[in-house]
């Protein structure tokens, strides 16, 4: 039991002997406990832990998402975050990183095949799969770690996310492992070879 709900009980116990003992002390002295068990609520409140910006921008991904990593069958009729629209992305990439990604994609679409992108970045692989998700503040406000195992082998997987606080709230500018960073690889001097060299290792 919370101790603003024992004060609160112990307000009431006492407040009642006193509407017997002096009926015309009863309301002032209800009063006054009721508002100290506002009070006391009011603090427990705010000592309640909250997640930083960035650490709650890259949790509420993995929050929309994990299905892609936990969920084999049934096949699922959602979207899965790679293939959806713009006002989707825009919900956890900012402008920028949302541009390349539906850049790729129209090259992927053209092309009918890979073009700079052939995984998913929040899974580091191109089978997702995580257990043990672990969401970490660093010592920089817009850095944050991520970290899970990769079911079928249990290595361990860590990311990290550059989270940048911008007009639309904080959002997600990159993603890196210590392989690759997504604005690289989605970036204009990736090419081809740097492609084939980056899938030898993943």
């Amino acid at each position: 039991m919370a101790a603003q709900d024992v004060f609160f009980l112990v307000a009431v116990a006492v407040a009642t002997t006193t509407a017997l003992v002096n009926p015309v002390l009863f309301p002032f002295r209800l009063l006054f406990f009721l508002v100290m068990s506002i009070c006391l609520a009011c603090i427990g409140a705010s000592a309640e832990p909250s997640l930083r910006p960035a650490v709650a921008a890259v949790a509420k991904l993995y929050r929309a998402y994990a299905w892609e990593a936990v969920i084999s069958e049934p096949p699922l009729s959602q979207q899965d975050l790679l293939g959806a629209p713009r006002t989707v992305l825009e919900q956890y990439f900012d402008k920028n990183l949302t541009a390349l990604l539906l850049e790729d994609r129209k090259c992927q679409e053209k092309e009918g095949g890979i073009c700079k992108l052939d995984f998913v970045p929040w899974w580091d692989s191109q089978d997702p799969g995580a257990s043990e998700l672990k969401i970490l503040p660093t010592k920089d406000p817009t850095i944050v770690s991520a970290e899970f195992e990769f079911p079928s082998d249990k290595s361990l997987i860590k990311l990290t996310y550059k989270v940048t606080n911008t007009p639309a709230g904080w959002q997600i500018s990159d993603i890196r492992s210590a392989k690759w960073s997504l604005l690289k690889i989605l970036g204009p001097e990736f090419t081809s070879s740097d492609l084939a060299s980056f899938l030898r290792v993943i």
